[in-house]
């Protein structure tokens, strides 16, 4: 998030009221509907990305035989965004100004970022764990109970207190299409009068309004095909692309209004993996990127388009330059083939490039550890990096995937997602803690405009920790009970205070 010429608004500190809650216990005394009275995941648990030990193309396991990927208006918005895109184009360099769109955690003091109540969110650049899974129900995270703190405005108010500035939703393609109203048995519904449970785009609607009052931008995420199916492109057997594209025009027709002012695009499809790039094939994202993003511009000229890659096998360097070694991209982080092959979009400085890098517990890839033996999915018997030598691999591998797009200028490049285990991290010598540090040293370069943390919710679940060790382990920015903050991890995510113009979603008249 950060980078060269930028034209941006001098960086806005959140409103210092007395009535502002600094937690979402505080907002106990008003009343949602005082504040806004219309109402119009991925889930980690097994999710692993698993490069075989021949090298092959990585793959995602889930317990049951399958992959964990596959189950798992107007034209013109408001004059807010509209105005705010126009600075954008003005500053003419995309990577340097949607800075303004995507900072993590950017926190003023640690007493503000503990919850004295229950309560959920999503976010990020905080995320959201996620209005994309089981057909008739609210995601976990999304769901409230008699003991819990309201979501829509009581999170909103925490997010903004702790200076996030941006939250990325994951969707459902097939219950957008179907719009079908979630259970509202798992919606405290009084405590949240403003949150409409009457349908999944009202549902919608009305968080996309909470955070639009705290001025927190929304990322459309396109997560998953169907509640029982990731997918692994953006059509399947079970869902065709004129239904994915129509799903598009559903989102572009309801939210890109004035009262949805705040959201800033679409994540055109969630880790692609079973994708191609350039060889013209049924599958192939330099086709399918365009065609989503195009028709999403048709329907939303104000938005922005985020596109993620795909996976293959690569071979690169060793640190003394003398040898080679392999690795295999993450899902959702091969972006090489855009130097060749470039997403080209009926608008031109649309485009996002939200490519995912993650610690060891989601997978234990072997270029984070020295002399590591694959073992099935795990590595063992190797020895921790120090220090350099793991930002060396750290910095290789980003820039070999996605960093060497930012010579190229084309658009601004966001981690779509990134993360894994910090708090409980079980390295020796904390291995996954300092790749996400590193991560957030790459995002902090010139020609990176930051990125989104996956993920918000405790139930967040990584299977590797550390690399020889298969288990469970959960970890979000807040603790189990949704009652208090992981200071650890909010604190580690001030690495990003230092980005310049980082502020809350302006509203420019």
């Amino acid at each position: 998030m950060a980078t060269s010429p930028r034209v941006t608004s001098p960086r806005a500190e959140p409103d210092e009221d007395e009535n502002q809650p600094r937690s979402p216990s505080e907002y106990k005394r008003y009343s949602s509907s005082s504040i806004l009275t219309d109402s119009s995941q991925e889930d980690s648990s097994s999710d692993v990305q698993m490069p075989a030990s021949t090298g092959a193309k990585g793959t995602k396991q889930h317990k049951g035989g399958k992959t964990a990927q596959e189950r798992k208006n107007q034209p013109t918005a408001g004059k807010c965004f509209k105005v705010l895109f126009i600075v954008v184009v003005v500053g003419s360099v995309v990577a340097g100004t949607v800075i303004v769109i995507l900072k993590l955690v950017q926190q003023k003091d640690s007493a503000n970022s503990g919850f004295n109540g229950n309560g959920y969110f999503p976010i990020p650049t905080a995320e959201v764990d996620s209005l994309a899974q089981t057909a008739g129900r609210i995601a976990d995270g999304t769901s409230v109970t008699s003991e819990s703190l309201p979501l829509g405005f009581q999170l909103a108010a925490f997010l903004a207190r702790n200076n996030f500035n941006s939250v990325r939703l994951p969707l459902c393609i097939e219950n957008i299409l179907n719009d079908r109203r979630p259970n509202p048995d798992l919606i405290n519904t009084a405590a949240n009068r403003a949150i409409n449970v009457q349908s999944y785009t009202g549902l919608l609607s009305s968080i996309i309004r909470a955070l639009a009052f705290r001025k927190i931008s929304v990322l459309l995420d396109l997560h998953t095909l169907t509640p029982t199916d990731a997918g692994g492109s953006w059509t399947s057997d079970n869902l065709s692309e004129i239904s994915y594209l129509a799903a598009v025009d559903v989102l572009a027709t309801k939210l890109c209004n004035d009262q949805h002012w705040n959201v800033i695009g679409i994540d055109l499809k969630n880790k692609p993996y079973a994708a191609t790039w350039g060889d013209n094939g049924p599958n192939d994202w330099a086709v399918g990127a365009p065609k989503i993003a195009n028709r999403m511009l048709k329907g939303c000229p104000n938005w922005l388009a985020f596109a993620q890659g795909t996976v293959s096998k690569h071979t690169l360097r060793s640190d003394d330059n003398t040898q080679v070694f392999s690795y295999t991209d993450w899902w959702g982080g091969g972006l090489q083939n855009e130097a060749t092959a470039p997403l080209k979009l009926s608008i031109p400085n649309k485009l996002v490039y939200a490519p995912h890098y993650y610690s060891p517990s989601e997978y234990p890839q072997s270029y984070f550890v020295l002399n590591g033996i694959r073992d099935h999915d795990l590595m063992v018997g190797y020895t921790e990096y120090t220090n350099e030598t793991l930002k060396r691999r750290v910095t290789a591998t980003t820039a070999d995937m996605f960093g060497f797009l930012t010579q190229y200028q084309q658009g601004a490049i966001v981690l779509g997602e990134f993360g894994g285990l910090y708090t409980k991290d079980a390295f020796a010598n904390l291995t996954n803690r300092r790749v996400i540090e590193l991560t957030m040293d790459v995002a902090s370069q010139p020609g990176y405009a930051g990125g989104y943390v996956w993920g918000l919710n405790p139930e967040t679940t990584y299977e590797y920790n550390p690399s020889d060790t298969k288990g469970s382990w959960s970890e979000g920015l807040v603790d189990e009970t949704w009652a208090t903050a992981n200071e650890p991890f909010l604190t580690a995510l001030k690495k990003l205070d230092a980005l310049p113009f980082l502020q809350p979603w302006p509203c420019l008249t």
